[in-house]
This record gives C-alpha cells, sequence and structure tokens, in this order.
C-alpha cells in the first residue's frame, strides 16, 4: 500500500499542517466517469496549436472544418495537432469514447510528421488523462519538458498525472513551478483542487473564483464554472451550486459537468421527478455512465426496479465500449460495482485501480469493495489511507465510517463522518441510508439532504 504519511504544502500559500488521517473521481464520484473534467487546459502559448482558419458554428461543425483542413493540408503537422485537439476536447467535454479513434489517428499523423513537436506531445499526454493512462501521460509531459522546459502545458500535464498516481508531494511542486511560469486558469483551478484534496474547501472556492477571474471564455471557463459549482456542492450550498451548473450549461450545452450537477441539485432540493427528466434526457444525448448511474439511483428510489437496471446496464455499456477504445475505467467500475453490482466483481476492478494509481480515491475503492465483499477489518488500511489528505467528501467519509463501525472503531467512525455531516455536503442517493443509520449509531445529526426523501 501506499504511504501514509506525506508532508502537505498549499502551492500558493506555502507549508500547510500535515493529516494524520482524515477524507473520496473527482468528485468523481462528482465527475466520475471522471470525465476528465478536471483537465483544464490553455487555450494559447507555448503548447497549444497555431490556429487553423475554420469558421464554424457549433463544435462538431468546427471538427468537420478541420477534417476538411487537414485533408487538404496532409504534410502540415498543426493541421492535425488542431483536429486531435479538437477530438480529445471533444471527448472531454461529452464523455463520448466515438472521438477516441479521431483523436488517436489525427495525433498519430502529428507525431509522424514532427515527432519532436512539444505541441503534439501535450495534445498526446492531454488525450491519456482522457483515457485515465496517467504513467503515459506522465511520460509525456515529461518528455515534452524535456524539449521545451518553459512548457506550461506540459507542467500541466505532469500535475494532473501525478496527482492520479498519488505523488501528492510531486503534484504540488510541479504546480508551484507552473504558478510561477503562468498563474492563470489551468494553474488555478489545478491549485482548487489539492486545496480540495486536503479539506481546504474556502481555499479551493477562493482559488477557484481566480481562476475564472484570470480568463478565458468558452469550454475552459465552462468547466472552470461546473468545478466551482462541485466546490459548492460540498460546501452544503445547494443554491450556489445550482447557479454555477447553469451558468456552465450556458457557456457549453451538453457539459458533462454540468448536467450531473444540475441533476444533483434538482434532487437534493426535492425535485426528484424533474431530476429523473432532465437525467433522461441527458442519458439519451450524451451517453456518459455517470448521468446514467445518478440516474439508476434516482429510479431506484422511485421503487422503478427495471429502469434502475438497465441505467446500470447502460453505464457498464458505455464503459466497455470506453474500455474498446483505449481507456482504463477499473476505478469507476469498481464503485458501480460494489453499490450496484457484483462485490467480487468490484474487487477485482478495485484491486486493478489500486495497483495503477494508488492515489485516496483507489485507497477508498479498495476499502469499499472488501466491506461490500464482508471483510470489513482488511478494508481498514485501505480507509485509513484513503483519509490521509483530509478531505471532507462525504462519500468518501462514509465508506470509511461505514468500514470503522463494522470493525468496532466507533471513535474513528465518529471522526471520519463528523466533519462532512457539520459541513453538510452532497451525499449520493445510493449512500444516504448508510449514512443515516451511521449517524444514528455514532450520534452524530446529518443534513436533511442525507436522508432518502431530501426536504426542499
Amino acid at each position: 500500500m501506499a504511504t501514509t504519511t506525506e508532508s502537505q504544502r498549499d502551492p500558493v500559500r506555502g507549508p500547510r499542517r500535515s493529516y494524520g488521517r482524515a477524507i473520496p473521481l473527482a468528485l468523481l464520484a462528482g465527475l466520475a466517469g471522471l470525465g476528465v473534467g478536471r483537465f483544464v487546459s490553455y487555450d494559447g502559448g507555448g503548447g497549444s496549436p497555431p490556429p487553423v482558419a475554420v469558421a464554424a458554428s457549433s463544435p462538431k461543425a468546427r471538427l468537420a472544418g478541420l477534417e476538411r483542413a487537414a485533408a487538404l493540408r496532409p504534410d502540415d503537422p498543426r493541421a492535425w495537432q488542431e483536429l486531435g485537439s479538437t477530438y480529445v476536447r471533444l471527448a472531454i467535454a461529452t464523455g463520448d469514447p466515438t472521438y477516441f479513434s479521431g483523436a488517436e489517428r489525427a495525433l498519430a499523423r502529428a507525431r509522424e510528421l514532427d515527432p519532436t513537436s512539444p505541441v503534439t506531445l501535450v495534445a498526446e499526454g492531454t488525450f491519456a488523462l482522457t483515457l485515465h493512462q496517467f504513467a503515459e501521460a506522465l511520460r509525456l509531459g515529461e518528455e515534452a519538458e524535456e524539449i521545451d522546459p518553459f512548457n506550461p502545458e506540459a507542467k500541466a500535464v505532469r500535475v494532473d498525472a501525478l496527482i492520479e498516481l498519488g505523488r501528492y508531494d510531486d503534484a504540488a511542486d510541479t504546480l508551484q513551478d507552473l504558478l510561477d511560469l503562468r498563474p492563470g486558469l489551468a494553474a488555478l483551478t489545478r491549485v482548487s483542487y489539492l486545496r480540495q484534496l486536503s479539506g481546504d474547501l474556502d481555499g479551493a472556492l477562493a482559488a477557484m473564483q481566480q481562476a475564472r477571474a484570470a480568463g478565458s471564455q468558452g469550454f475552459e471557463s465552462a468547466v472552470a464554472t461546473a468545478l466551482q459549482g462541485e466546490i459548492h456542492l460540498l460546501q452544503g450550498d445547494l443554491d450556489l451550486a445550482r447557479r454555477a451548473f447553469d451558468a456552465s450549461l450556458r457557456q457549453s450545452p451538453g457539459l458533462v459537468g454540468g448536467e450531473l450537477g444540475r441533476a444533483r441539485v434538482l434532487e437534493a432540493t426535492g425535485q426528484r421527478a424533474e431530476a429523473i427528466q432532465t437525467l433522461d434526457a441527458a442519458v439519451e444525448a450524451i451517453g456518459s455512465p455517470a448521468l446514467a448511474v445518478l440516474l439508476g439511483e434516482l429510479l431506484e428510489a422511485e421503487g422503478d426496479v427495471r429502469g434502475a437496471e438497465a441505467a446500470y446496464e447502460t453505464a457498464r455499456q458505455v464503459y466497455r465500449d470506453e474500455v474498446a477504445a483505449g481507456a482504463i475505467v477499473d476505478l469507476e467500475l469498481a464503485f458501480l460495482e460494489a453499490d450496484h453490482g457484483s462485490p467480487t466483481t468490484a474487487l477485482e476492478s478495485a484491486r486493478l485501480a489500486y495497483a495503477a494509481r494508488p492515489n485516496i480515491y483507489t485507497s477508498d475503492a479498495m476499502a469499499w469493495a472488501l466491506y461490500r465483499s464482508g471483510r470489513a477489518t482488511e478494508a481498514v488500511p485501505f480507509a485509513e489511507e484513503s483519509l490521509r489528505r483530509g478531505t471532507t467528501d462525504p462519500a468518501l467519509r462514509t465508506h470509511a465510517a461505514a468500514v470503522f463501525v463494522a470493525s468496532g472503531r466507533t471513535d474513528d467512525a465518529r471522526a471520519a463522518l463528523a466533519g462532512p455531516a457539520a459541513i453538510g455536503g452532497y451525499m449520493p442517493p445510493s449512500l444516504r441510508a448508510t449514512a443515516s443509520d451511521l449517524g444514528r449509531t455514532l450520534g452524530i445529526e446529518v443534513p436533511d439532504h442525507w436522508r432518502s426523501d431530501p426536504v426542499p
């Protein structure tokens, strides 16, 4: 298992105190399918391809225009770089794995034409992040940085990969370099995330607000706005969360993080029927597994078992499609199967995820899969690991509390659950009964919207 002691340093404000234990796709269970919604990049600068002159009224129309431009200029690496980057961006925005093959084709051609271009390497690194191939993403980011040591996008790719690989101190050091080089949107969104992982929600929100003020319009700004909504959800501020998600969808209609967040807020404020209607339309249009899982949980809460199972199967099918396209989704499958399928399958997936990227979320997946398999004692070390950063995420903390109670460690369980209960952050529907039962067992008052039928 990964080490459970590590120093924590805020990349902007210097040293932070160390947390002994305390915490889970990015948010991910927030954005899980992770969708890679947190990988905000730059609109310009040393790592971005020079723009190809294409006028278009929609992302898909622009994509078609870039395909034509690449066909007209088959030996121009810039045309293929822009085409590949656009495919990656659409894959991130929509969660649609059908864009993967186009990205792979275009970036392979760009690499063939200009093997040492940092622009291509960064685009390939971002694509690897999208596929959850984090070790490969780190390698590509390092290769790009060796060629161009002052490339901010290469550093951003490295930060994301290091975080996912559980190398948080290395990520903080690299992020400080990125901040020194270019303290803009991409750097500040990552500052926000590292603070969030350490339980500093106020600091995370401040950094995200700085990120949005730093500039950029369109997709990057929409992602940042949706991520701000996720922080508001973790803080239990449903009104501000709703505003942020609505704003993100105005900027980028169909953004997975925006659709998912809006549906969560609707359901948490007692508007379950509207949330189901919203999710049903979004799943039909986008096909994101995160959206399908939430739809299934809400249908299950309404007593529609058949509809819920169909939604979960839709999520599994999208994951199969992603795997066929080269993505790694072991972490996401571990949580899906632990909550709505086979604990044995969940544990198999969790073991694979943990071996590849021993971070707090894969530790959480191991703990929860073991617990759901009736092996709570074996789950304890992983639950402790998942808490090592201090994250206040209610889902992860509920998992840990359940493990501790089942192992007779009620004081640890109370410590795990009390903070999130006091904050009142969003609790996934699948965990509300567990959280409510734990609250009664531990003498902790839980928020109304943690209960099976949220109070408006």
